[in-house]
């Protein structure tokens, strides 16, 4: 195998071998199609916990949701890399948010960094090939994850509306980067653990977030729809991340690079994806 050369089999052996525990790959070309990106102008701005606020991105074009295509992807995107960390409920520190005094803004993050810089790094040296790191927010660059996920067969996206994969259920991290080389897919699944589950994670929801059909294919002309029936609020869901940021937190000092750093420590909802009986107990 020459220098440049290189497998989808390869780069997930070596993505799980830097520290992901699952992983996959999706065509560019297929995500641009996906759901998410057909729907996305179709909801409305947003501004809920963890977006870049619409109206402060006046003036910078590099966060222009107005343009022809939702995502600003890499001009030389051709394959997708999507990798999961296991986040157990025994490891709530992984997701403990502290901004400013924690690597990557939480502990779950800044393994997938790590993880990414690994390979990046083997990728550069062993193959002669330089992937962009994909940020989180769709404002700045991000892209529809959980649509990544599904294509790439990490998961499926359930009726919780979070992605579910085989191993560790909807208890897991996700990140991604893209490569300017084209891969073979290893997705999706043909697997659908919901379809006759009794939902424990709708009725587990602190402020009932799945208990109306907010949206319809006629509407948004995309199926599956968002919680897969359409019932999936994201101001209601969003409502519980805002109690928590102010009521679920504490204040702390802790050390950064010898100093002392006061920071708030959050402590997200997570109670639909512990009521999913898929994976539970690895």
């Amino acid at each position: 195998m020459g220098k440049n050369e290189l497998t989808a089999k390869e780069l997930i052996d070596k993505v799980m071998e830097f520290g992901a525990d699952v992983a996959g790959l999706a065509d560019v070309e297929v995500l641009k199609k996906s759901p998410s990106n057909r729907i996305y102008k179709k909801l409305g701005d947003w501004d809920g916990v963890g977006s870049t606020a619409v109206g402060n991105n006046e003036g910078d074009e590099s966060l222009d949701i107005d343009s022809e295509e939702t995502i600003k992807w890499p001009e030389d995107a051709k394959t997708i890399l999507v990798i999961a960390i296991r986040h157990p409920r025994s490891e709530p520190i992984l997701d403990w948010w502290q901004r400013d005094a924690q690597p990557g803004g939480t502990a779950g993050n800044l393994l997938l960094i790590q993880t990414f810089n690994r390979l990046e790094k083997w990728l550069k040296e062993e193959k002669g090939i330089s992937p962009t790191k994909i940020p989180y927010v769709v404002e700045d660059g991000g892209i529809f994850l959980k649509d990544a996920c599904a294509c790439a067969g990490v998961g499926i996206v359930g009726k919780n509306n979070m992605v579910i994969t085989r191993e560790f259920g909807p208890r897991v991290r996700l990140r991604a980067l893209s490569l300017p080389v084209k891969l073979e897919s290893t997705g999706p699944l043909d697997w659908d653990p919901c379809e006759g589950c009794a939902m424990p994670c709708r009725t587990a929801c602190p402020k009932l977030t799945f208990d109306e059909k907010i949206y319809s294919a006629e509407k948004l002309d995309v199926y599956p729809l968002p919680g897969r029936t359409g019932v999936y609020n994201r101001e209601i869901c969003n409502k519980q991340m805002i109690i928590d940021r102010e009521e679920n937190s504490e204040k702390l000092m802790v050390e950064v690079d010898g100093k002392q750093v006061e920071t708030t420590r959050i402590h997200y909802c997570r109670e639909c994806e512990f009521a999913c009986p898929v994976g539970k107990g690895k």
